[in-house]
């Protein structure tokens, strides 16, 4: 038996918790490296999104305006940084990067295909070698890229 929203929501008890993730890749060293897959691909991703009219953009200040608009009050937000890979020094930042790594490698085709395919015409073979690259560029921590969450 789920709960329902008035037994799950109550006005001034406790909190809700949205996460979203910013696709489009920052770099540690502030210039992006013009051959990096994982920008290409973020971005053929979005293009793709945006055509099929379901954009993935993260837009933080249209988010809480929403968020406030339902009722929810003192909207707060946290910005994470998450590294497409095992690149940092720190310890737990490495760490993070590691199993971002992993989810990301498990689950790139299945967030790629589907856009790529039907928004921008790709064919499948087209999608699996961009997928490639990236996977390989992501395991090869050539760029020290991160998303923010």
């Amino acid at each position: 038996m789920g709960l329902t929203s008035s037994r799950a929501l109550k006005p001034h008890i406790g909190h809700v918790e949205q996460v979203e993730i910013s696709w489009i890749p920052d770099f540690a060293d502030e210039r992006p490296p013009p051959n990096s897959m994982v920008s290409i691909w973020a971005n053929e991703v979005m293009k793709a999104m945006d055509i099929l009219e379901r954009p993935m953009r993260v837009e933080p200040e249209r988010i809480k305006s929403q968020m406030r608009d339902a009722g929810f009050v003192e909207v707060k937000e946290t910005v994470v940084m998450v590294p497409y890979s095992g690149w940092p020094t720190d310890h737990k930042d490495r760490e993070t990067g590691r199993w971002f790594a992993l989810g990301l490698n498990q689950g790139l085709h299945a967030l790629t295909i589907g856009p790529l395919f039907r928004g921008l015409n790709k064919s499948p073979q087209e999608v699996n070698d961009l997928i490639t690259r990236v996977k390989d560029e992501i395991l090869q921590r050539q760029h020290r890229a991160f998303c923010k969450l």
